[in-house]
């Protein structure tokens, strides 16, 4: 149970970020394509995380059922992260990408793809809000 757990984690974190950071739908996730390096990399960063955490192992077999299940998503689908920002909300990205931080500050694992998303994720969530100075109010969310 407890790496199912960790499995559906690695997918939030590395499947909604990206696509909320980039303001893309799942379709951007298909082998070779920007999106689904960034996607990737997320997913070596909570394997890390996991392994040093909690002694579970993502195997390369788990990160193949993960592609399996993005590339089949419906390609016009929209994260729910996506989606709070669409509609000005806050997101779960320090749920998600903080925890990855805080795990991998405290076992010693870097995780910068984890730290761009926490803090790019958190500038567009203040641009909604309006709160970044000198900002016109057509761009903000």
């Amino acid at each position: 149970m407890i790496h199912c757990i960790w499995l559906k984690f690695m997918g939030n974190v590395s499947e909604n970020l990206p696509c909320a950071l980039l303001g893309v739908p799942y379709g951007a996730y298909r082998e070779g394509w920007p999106a689904d390096g960034i996607r990737r990399a997320l997913m070596a960063e909570v394997a890390a995380v996991a392994r040093a955490e909690a002694g579970v192992e993502l195997t390369e077999e788990d990160m193949a059922l993960r592609n399996r299940i993005v590339y089949n998503q419906d390609p016009a689908s929209r994260p729910s992260t996506l989606q709070d920002l669409d509609r000005g909300r806050q997101t779960e990205v320090g749920l998600f990408a903080g925890a990855v931080m805080r795990l991998g500050e405290k076992h010693g694992i870097p995780t910068p793809v984890s730290a761009v998303m926490l803090q790019g994720i958190r500038a567009l969530e203040a641009k909604n809000a309006g709160t970044i100075p000198g900002l016109p109010e057509a761009a903000r969310g």
